[in-house]
Order: C-alpha cells, then sequence, then structure tokens
C-alpha cells in the first residue's frame, strides 16, 4: 500500500521545540563523533576553528588539509534535485527528514557546496543537519556514518557486522535500534542476504521499520549492488511477495534485475515479475512511475528509460485512454518491438480495441517495418471482429496477412466465420496464404475441412504438404474413394508428401490402396523409406515382412512423439537388409528364412526373427525350448534376452510362463517380460490390473514403477494408488509434484492424500516445502486449508516462499494478494500450479483454460511464457516465399513433443461429452479452435461445421 505523507501544519511553538531537539542532537552527534574518529586518522574541515592557545591574531591560518574532502560541482539536474533535498531536511515529518539526509550523504563531494551554503539557513532544523552533512561527507562514509550514529555503533564495527557471514547479529541490532531513515543499511542488508532464506524476515523486519516505501527504495538500491547481481530471481520472487510501497521502486529494481539475469533472458524475466504486481497500484500512479528512480551516482545502462516504461505498462492492470494519454508515449510507428507490444497488449486489457485499430492504421500509414506491423496486426486480430478483419484482409500487407493468419490458429475465435474464409484462401494468389492456411484448417474437424484440404493436397503441390499433414488427424472423415484418390499420389509423390501420404493411409488402415508400394518396395526399398515400410507392413502381422515390422513398431516411445521419430532414430542398416529380404520372398518362404536366422546362435538379427515368428503365431514349437533357455536348462548367447520373444508369445507355454512369473511376485527376475508383453498386448490371461496388484502391492515395490508412464496412465486400482502415492511422498530422489499429469492423476484418484503425508498425526505439520505444496494442491481442501493456516513460519526464513504461495492458494492471505500470487505460480500451465489451476477452472467451464492445458500438454506443446516482447518478422528464402518467424515470449513456441507424462485420457472423459480418444493428443489437435462449453450439459462439446 503506498503511503501518502501526511501535511502538518508548522507553528512556531513546533519550530522551537524542533530546534532545541536538534541542538541536543547536534551535541550529542558530536560528542559521538569525536569518540568515533579518535583512533582513526584525523581529518581537518576547511574554514574550521584554530587550536586554543595564546597565539596573537595575526598568526598565519593553518594549511587546508590536502586529505579533505573537495567539492565537485553537480550537474544542473543533481543540483536542483540536492537543492530539494536540503528543504526536506525541514519537514514536520522525521522519515522524511531522516531520508533526506541519507540521500544527501550519498551525492558526498557533488553535494558538499550546497551543504556548507545551507548551514546558513534560516530554518535552525535545515541548518544544524546541512552541519552534520558536512562532517558526514568529510568522512568518506557517508550513509554508513549516518547509519552507525543511529545504531550507536562505530563504523568499524557496523562494517564488521556487515562482511560477516553470519548476518544475524545486525539483524537482532536493527530490531532492537533501528529507527526509520536507514535505508542504504537495508539495501546493504538486502545485498548480501538475497541469496539467503534471511532475506524475508529481514524484508519484513524493513518494513515494519521503514514502511513499504523505505522498504522499497532500499529493494531499489540493493537491485544495484553486484553481490546482488548473482541472485536477482530471489529479490524479484521477494517483491512478488512483498511488493514495494511505490510503483517507481518497482520499476527501478525490475530494470536493474533485468541486467542481472543471465541466460539472455533478463528482460523476459523481468517483465514476467511485472505481472505480479498488477492491482496492486492504481493505473494513473504506476504510468507515472514510468521513468523509474534512475540514480545520479550510477551510469545508465542503454536502452534502461525503455525498460522501465515497458515494466510500467506490464504491471498496468488496466487504464482509461485519458490516464494512457499523459503517460506521453511515442507514437506507434516509432516505438520499439517491445514498447509496442506491451502498450497493445495494455490496450487489449483495458477494453481499448479502438486505439488498436487506429494504431494498425497509421503503421500502416506511416510504412512502418514489417516487425511493428506484423506486431499489431495480431493483436487487430484479436480485438477486431473476424468480419471486419476479413473485410480488410486483401488491402493489408503481406507481413499483416501472415500474422493475422498467425493469430487465428493461435487464439480461433468466431470459428463459423472464420473456417469458410480459411477454405477460400487455399486459393489466394500467395503461397504463403495458401500454406498458412492449410495449417490453420488443421484444427477444423469437419467434413468441409476434410474435403478442401483433400483438394488442395490434389491439385495444389506449392501447398500439398501442409494440407496433407493437416488432413492427417482427419483421416477417418474420408471416405474409400477419397483415400483412393490419395493412394493414386503416391507414385507421383515427393520426399515431402511420400511419408504424410502413408501415414493417412496407415491410419485409416488402408492396406489394400497401399499394395502398390508393396510391390515397389520388393523391387527395391529406400534407405530413407524404412520407417514408412515398417509401418505399412505392420498392418498384416500375419506375414513374415509384417510380423518382423510389428516386432519394430511394438515399443514403448518414451521421450518420442511419435512412432516415425523413435522409428528414424533406431532403424539400422541390419533392420534395412532384413526387411528387404523378407520382401523378397514370400509368406511361407519368409517364416522360413526367420525360423532359420532364429536358430542360428551366431546370426546378429537372431532375437529380432525369434519375436517376429511369436508375434506371426508361428513359435507353437519353439516355445518351450526358448523357456528352457531361459531358465537356463540349455545354455544360449543371448541369456535373459530370450525373455522379448517369449513376450510375444501367445502359445499355451509363454501363457502358464507369465502366470507364474506373475505368482512368485516382483522379485522374480523375468517379471520385466510379462510386463513387456502386458503393455504390447500380447498377454491373453494376465490382465492389466493384476499385474498393477503386483507391481504396485507395497510402497517399495510402487517406487520401483513409479516412473513407467506406460504403467500408470490409466486409472489405477485404490491400493495401486496409494502405494505409488506413498512412493513419490516419501523416496529419495522421488516427489507428488514433479509430473502434473501423476499428480493429477493421484489427486483424483479418491485416495486421501493428507493421510498418506501425515498419516493420523493429531496436529499435522508438513516436515518442508514440498510436503506444504503437496497438501494444498493435492488434499482435501477444507484440511488442508487448516494444515496451511496452522503451519508455523521459520524464524530463519527457510519455509517463508513456500508458506506464502500456500497460504495464498488457500485464500489464506488478503484477497488481492491471494489472486495475484495464484495466477503468478500458476501462469505456466505444465507446471503443477498451473495444470491444477487450468483443470479446476476447466471443470467450470472455463474452455480458454482448458485449451490453455491441453495446448501445453497436447502433441504441439504450446509454450506460452509470461511476459510480452515478441517479434515477428518475415525472413527470405533462397527458395519459395518469404516466412514468418516469431520470436520472444508472447509468441507461442513449437516444440516437436512433451516428455512424458501427460494427462491420461481418464483425466479428460469426465470434461467431454464425446469421450477423447485413446491417443487424445491427435484427437484434440484436429478439434481444438471448435472446443466450446455446453452449459445444459455441464461437458465440453465441439462447434459443429458442414
Amino acid at each position: 500500500m503506498v503511503r501518502k505523507p501526511i501535511e502538518v501544519v508548522k507553528t512556531q511553538g513546533m519550530k522551537l521545540k524542533r530546534t532545541i531537539a536538534s541542538i541536543v542532537l547536534l551535541v550529542a552527534g558530536t560528542t559521538i563523533f569525536v569518540s568515533l574518529v579518535a583512533g582513526q586518522r584525523i581529518i581537518r574541515i576547511g574554514g574550521g576553528g584554530r587550536p586554543a592557545g595564546n597565539g596573537s591574531a595575526s598568526e598565519e591560518p593553518a594549511a587546508p588539509d590536502l586529505n579533505a574532502v573537495q567539492p565537485i560541482p553537480p550537474t544542473p539536474e543533481e543540483a536542483a534535485h540536492i537543492a530539494d533535498l536540503i528543504e526536506q531536511l525541514g519537514s514536520t515529518r522525521l522519515v522524511q527528514r531522516d531520508r533526506a539526509m541519507s540521500e544527501l550523504a550519498s551525492y558526498e563531494a557533488r553535494a558538499l557546496t550546497q551543504v556548507r551554503e545551507a548551514k546558513s539557513h534560516d530554518d535552525d532544523e535545515i541548518a544544524s543537519r546541512c552541519g552534520l552533512l558536512e562532517e558526514v561527507i568529510q568522512s568518506r562514509q557517508g550513509e554508513l556514518f549516518l547509519a552507525s550514529r543511529r545504531l550507536n555503533l562505530t563504523i568499524d564495527e557496523l562494517n564488521t557486522y556487515l562482511n560477516n557471514e553470519d548476518i544475524t547479529p545486525l539483524l537482532s541490532i536493527l530490531r532492537g535500534r533501528a529507527q526509520a531513515g536507514l535505508v542504504p543499511l537495508w539495501a546493504r542488508v538486502f545485498a548480501r542476504l538475497a541469496s539467503r532464506p534471511q532475506l524475508y524476515p529481514s524484508a519484513e523486519l524493513c518494513i515494519e521499520i521503514e514502511g513499504t516505501t523505505g522498504y522499497g527504495q532500499a529493494i531499489a538500491r540493493a537491485a544495484r549492488a553486484p553481490e546482488a547481481a548473482g541472485s536477482a530471481r530471489n529479490l524479484m520472487l521477494l517483491m512478488a511477495l512483498l511488493p514495494p510501497g511505490e510503483p517507481a521502486d518497482t520499476v527501478e529494481a525490475l530494470t536493474q534485475l533485468r541486467y542481472s539475469v543471465g541466460e539472455g533472458r533478463g528482460l523476459e524475466e523481468a517483465l514476467s515479475s511485472a505481472l505480479d504486481f498488477r492491482t496492486v497500484y492504481p493505473a494513473a500512479e504506476t504510468l507515472a512511475a514510468r521513468a523509474g528512480r534512475p540514480s545520479a551516482l550510477h551510469k545508465e545502462q542503454e536502452g534502461a528509460d525503455e525498460v522501465r516504461t515497458a515494466l510500467a505498462l506490464t504491471m498496468t492492470s488496466t487504464c482509461t485512454e485519458a490516464e494512457l494519454s499523459t503517460a506521453g508515449l511515442p507514437r506507434p510507428g516509432e516505438m520499439s518491438p517491445i514498447l509496442l507490444n506491451t502498450w497493445l497488449s495494455l490496450l487489449q486489457r483495458s477494453g481499448l480495441d479502438t486505439a488498436i485499430g487506429t494504431a494498425m492504421q497509421e503503421v500502416l500509414e506511416r510504412k512502418a517495418d514489417t516487425r511493428r506491423i506484423s506486431i499489431v496486426a495480431g493483436y487487430f486480430a484479436d480485438t477486431t471482429s473476424v468480419a471486419t478483419v476479413i473485410e480488410r484482409f486483401d488491402s493489408l500487407p503481406f507481413e499483416a496477412q501472415l500474422s493475422i493468419l498467425d493469430a487465428w490458429w493461435l487464439r480461433p475465435r468466431e470459428v463459423k466465420e472464420l473456417q469458410p474464409f480459411l477454405i477460400q484462401l487455399l486459393r489466394h494468389e500467395r503461397t504463403g496464404i495458401r500454406v498458412e492456411s492449410a495449417r490453420s484448417l488443421g484444427q477444423y474437424y469437419a467434413h468441409s475441412t476434410a474435403k478442401a484440404l483433400l483438394e488442395a493436397a490434389l491439385n495444389d503441390s506449392d501447398i500439398a504438404p501442409a494440407a496433407l499433414e493437416s488432413l492427417a488427424a482427419m483421416s477417418d472423415l474420408l471416405q474409400p474413394g477419397e483415400l483412393q484418390s490419395l493412394a493414386d499420389m503416391l507414385p507421383t509423390a515427393n520426399l515431402l508428401t511420400r511419408p504424410l501420404l502413408v501415414r493417412i493411409l496407415v491410419d485409416a488402415k488402408q492396406p489394400d490402396a497401399l499394395k502398390p508400394l508393396l510391390v515397389e518396395w520388393r523391387k527395391n526399398l529406400p534407405r530413407n523409406e524404412l520407417p514408412m515400410a515398417i509401418q505399412v507392413l505392420a498392418l498384416q502381422p500375419e506375414t513374415a515382412a509384417g510380423a518382423f515390422a510389428r516386432v519394430r513398431v511394438s515399443v514403448r516411445l518414451g521421450n518420442y512423439r511419435n512412432v516415425e521419430t523413435f522409428l528414424l532414430q533406431w532403424l539400422d542398416q541390419n533392420d534395412l537388409a532384413m526387411t528387404r529380404s523378407l520382401l523378397a520372398l514370400d509368406n511361407e518362404q519368409g517364416f522360413d528364412l526367420l525360423r532359420e536366422i532364429a536358430e542360428d546362435p551366431n546370426d546378429r538379427q537372431r532375437l529380432n526373427a525369434m519375436c517376429a515368428l511369436a508375434a506371426g503365431g508361428r513359435d507353437g514349437d519353439l516355445a518351450a525350448d526358448w523357456l528352457k533357455r531361459l531358465a537356463g536348462e540349455i545354455k544360449d548367447p543371448l541369456g535373459t534376452g530370450i525373455g522379448a520373444a517369449i513376450s510375444f508369445s501367445t502359445s499355451d507355454a509363454a501363457e502358464e510362463f507369465r502366470r507364474n512369473t506373475l505368482a512368485q511376485g516382483i522379485d522374480s527376475p523375468n517379471i520385466g517380460w510379462v510386463i513387456q508383453s502386458v503393455l504390447n498386448e500380447r498377454s491373453l490371461t494376465v490382465t492389466r490390473e493384476e499385474l498393477l496388484g503386483v507391481l504396485f502391492d507395497t510402497p517399495e515395490n510402487a517406487q520401483k514403477f513409479a516412473g513407467s508412464w506406460d504403467l500408470i496412465n490409466q486409472p489405477l486400482p485404490p491400493n495401486a494408488a496409494r502405494n505409488l502415492a506413498t512412493a513419490l511422498a516419501f523416496a529419495q530422489g522421488q516427489n507428488l509434484l514433479s509430473q502434473p499429469g501423476i499428480a493429477l492423476m493421484l489427486a483424483e484418484s479418491g485416495i486421501d492424500i493428507l493421510n498418506v503425508l501425515f498419516g493420523d498425526a493429531e496436529n499435522p505439520t508438513p516436515s518442508d516445502t514440498l510436503q506444504l505444496y503437496t497438501a494444498a494442491l493435492l488434499g482435501e481442501p477444507e484440511r488442508a486449508r487448516e494444515i496451511v493456516k496452522n503451519t508455523p513460519m521459520q524464524e530463519d526464513g527457510s519455509n517463508y516462499q513456500g508458506l506464502m504461495i500456500a497460504r495464498a492458494w488457500m485464500d489464506l492471505l488478503p484477497a488481492e494478494d491471494n489472486k495475484r500470487l495464484k495466477l503468478g505460480v500458476a501462469s505456466d500451465p505444465t507446471n503443477i500450479f498451473g495444470a491444477t489451476l487450468r483443470m479446476q477452472q476447466a471443470r467450470d467451464g472455463d474452455a480458454g483454460a482448458l485449451r490453455s492445458l491441453l495446448d501445453a500438454l497436447g502433441p504441439d506443446a504450446i509454450r506460452f511464457e509470461r511476459g510480452a516482447t515478441a517479434e515477428a518478422r518475415l525472413v527470405n528464402q533462397r527458395w519459395g516465399s518469404p516466412y514468418m518467424d516469431s520470436q520472444g515470449v508472447a509468441e507461442a513456441a513449437y516444440l516437436p513433443g512433451i516428455t512424458p507424462p501427460r494427462l491420461t485420457v481418464g483425466q479428460l472423459h469426465p470434461l467431454f461429452e464425446e469421450p477423447p480418444a485413446a491417443n487424445w493428443e491427435d484427437w484434440w489437435a484436429a478439434r481444438r479452435a471448435l472446443l466450446e462449453f455446453d452449459e445444459a450439459t455441464g461437458k465440453f462439446t465441439f462447434t459443429e461445421l458442414p
């Protein structure tokens, strides 16, 4: 809360009392000063009295002390500020007088002339304080000199306390002796403690003594300190938890910390932190704070003023047009990309859509560069009706058109108007527009969309790859004749379209349509088409080549996005040779070859051949022999590796082996082969539930399989879920919150997380921050709220950060703090806070929250980061049309995948009226633009298009 100075009328009586007090202070100060310097080199101040004695009046004056501080002329701006500070020495408020004195001391030699002149000021308070200030400046440790006097310490003692590794004694002194006006000392303290948890209780103590205004000034000073640079993020977090009283100090601190954050992300992180202060300050004050508090004592970094302005705009929640007009911003065409982005974002938040339209017109009329036009065009698309944008689309420059299409891809709206327009753009004269339209249409699942994409793929070679990629997720909408038309493209397909055609036909399970490819591959199978061939052949596992291919695709993909990516990485020359050999033979000859290889102990493809025989059902007379070799009854070079072949076998002997192995429990050396068999759906008698009952029968056993997403990505039996939760809560190197997918699944499994954490404890207390977060996020809300409420704050600040965030999450802080801190920690949908919040919002019908969550955990993870520094520019290519390159955190970064665990399809079922597909990521990608909430059913559905 910003604290306003209280105006008090000065009276003659008050002035008299103040003068008497100042005299007493001056006498006491002089006495202390003498004691301070007694053991130090004496500095004689020019103009001082002569030594006592009987010298004559004509005696020569003492020579000036060459060690004395000599005045340095200040700049006109500094001189004006020094004069203002001198007048503040006469304030009716003690805090203001002390702060002015500290700031004057920081000017040192540049303030010396004006301070000396003010010793004869009419105001006795000003005169006496300036007399003391002259001594302070001459001490060459001005700020510490004043602080030491206030704390009744010598400068040496204060320096010793500051330089100690353990700063606790100094904090004790500050708690017992400090008064307001020690901002420079607090800044030193914060800089020293920036990397330690003591920073937080120290900040609360500073606020108690200095108020939020003095605390903010100290933070702004500490942000400049070199020793705080390595812990810049800690200071940002401190400010989020305990905001400074004045927005100017917040702006200044973030500006300075921006230069301390490494990895080239300083600006992004400063802007990200600025979001934590929305709603903290009134809009007018925040906009007025865009100048920050630059220090006359430090060299200004290049571009600092622009950073301050961008931070102030980002910190402003909403504003009126009148408030914004007073900020003195340049015209849109003259703004830098960062400033333009933050300004437009503020206009959008404030509902000033007309101003965005005006900005769009202005950058076009002034012929601004493509980066600025692209940025404005994106906001124009987001804030203007689709119909209006469509009307103006053809008159806009190419870069603006691309930016609009990109904005509509990220944030689709008014889909019934937008989808027909995108279909129309498939015939646009510019290739780049056609390509972007084809890509955007991939999220409009409908027969009309599939038909348009199919026509584009068949008739426009320039956009065929983009059209086929979008069509891939809609293959189930294609009729047999349409699928055949795609198959007819295969003979003339190029390196870009051929894999996409194969993928569509494989997904549509059209082996007959792919027969021409098999004929071609039997003659010659190129190395680069081996992954395609494996996928096509796997559609017919009853053949020899198909059985071999089935084994190669029966893998757990782990961190790989899809089968294609996995196969490209792992298929080798031996696989190519084997596939070519099997394609050259008929079915029976192929299985004979596999059997011959399987019986040759020295063949490198022996194990793959054995697995293929099992997958093709041709291992009936071999399984018993394999089991003997696995048991060691017959020595074999493959050793226990033979279990891989048994895991594919569905013979009676293999099924009996699985049942016996399962009965032996988790300690059986062959339990892994049973797991593989169940995951590959090759076991006829052992079910997933039975397997989980054995693997997760105790927390100790559950710990061993906690990282196997393939095992736990479906609803777990209650006992297995509890044991998994216990393992994650207490096992070394594990925790319940590291993977949002697992955490959300356990939270929805019905188990009592609080009982897992604390058992039957009468007064449950989290042992660390992780337990605190787990209770707040996954526990039953009312009980978790009491636990968080009753958790004590540690004196050393070790749990301050976690406890404050947990209290905000459980609505135990003031309402505004709860809201902004929740939004801050939940800004990233891929962390547990972000995923939990969005899941809660989705259950309440928030389509935007669900889209954000599924985007983050879906197939082409769209990572939205906090801040707004996107830049977009056209990049010329040697061949083809220019493309739009988007950089910065306000645009999406398209990643090839995300490390599991993702959400399970079981977690999505309760949200949707239409049951999601098992492969929900691709199912979602094809419907993303159509998401809407049905109030009648309380579930999400998709807009119906023709």
